[in-house]
């Protein structure tokens, strides 16, 4: 259903896009908060699992969380809202990336750090109106973020 809107997209790999992308992967990951006792319930469950059934969600959690997501948050808050909101001038532009960037941290737990990747993702979007350039960004944040996990085995971080 929405393939021809992704084949409308000029899809191509940013060097600032990834730069940003992974300072605040980085940047998510240095600002984690300790987990607290009771947290690990999830871990707890995924440890419980087979070990197939474990591998087969880790993959798909690591496409969902490299892939998928990003490409729909960023299509809907930045593809949508910001350029929706932008009306031109300064003054909207600035409105329109508060309340894209507000919405994004709205829908993730740590909403101000949300906030921050919100509005790097819109300026790297309106630098030149190429939305793959937010999607690259986001992703690479997510694969740095997924990486972590990986690393650490550990799931709460994605």
């Amino acid at each position: 259903m929405f393939l021809p809107l992704y084949r409308r997209i000029t899809w191509r790999i940013d060097p600032l896009a990834l730069t940003v992308g992974v300072a605040i992967g980085v940047l998510w990951i240095v600002l984690n908060p300790a987990r607290e006792a009771g947290d690990d319930q999830l871990q707890i469950a995924l440890n419980a699992l087979p070990a197939g059934l474990l591998t087969g969600w880790i993959v798909i959690r690591i496409i969902g969380t490299v892939v998928l997501v990003p490409m729909v948050e960023e299509l809907f808050f930045r593809g949508y809202v910001l350029d929706r909101l932008d009306w031109g001038g300064m003054g909207m532009r600035l409105v329109a990336l508060g309340v894209s960037a507000g919405l994004f941290a709205v829908f993730h737990d740590r909403w101000a750090l949300a906030a921050i990747a919100g509005i790097a993702y819109g300026l790297l979007y309106l630098r030149n109106r190429n939305i793959s350039d937010a999607i690259t960004a986001h992703a690479s944040s997510n694969a740095v973020i997924a990486l972590y996990a990986v690393i650490l085995s550990d799931w709460s971080v994605i």
